[in-house]
């Protein structure tokens, strides 16, 4: 995985305790780590929704926290999501 480039997923409206989430697990590596995690996972089960991948792994990585990487990786073009295939309403993520 190249260099992932993470512009700020905060928004200025959120508390400053969020901002400060962000950097910290920007910072330590956990949210590249996160990702990798996420995008080797989504490599098995191409096609899979944000839920699914969470199933897969299980006492890994929650859900909330696949779907943030998620767009970490949509962000850096490593996924393409496909709206016209939805599951349980959510929809299904590709790899490029």
């Amino acid at each position: 995985m190249n260099e992932l480039l993470f512009p700020p997923a905060t928004r200025t409206s959120h508390p400053e305790t969020s901002k400060i989430a962000e950097a910290k697990i920007t910072n330590s590596g956990k949210r590249r780590t996160h990702c990798q995690i996420v995008l080797d996972c989504l490599g098995l089960h191409n096609g899979s929704t944000t839920k699914e991948l969470a199933d897969y792994l299980i006492g890994i990585l929650t859900h909330p926290q696949v779907h943030k990487r998620m767009s970490d990786l949509r962000r850096n073009n490593y996924v393409r999501r496909n709206e016209m295939i939805v599951r349980d309403g959510q929809v299904t993520w590709f790899i490029k």
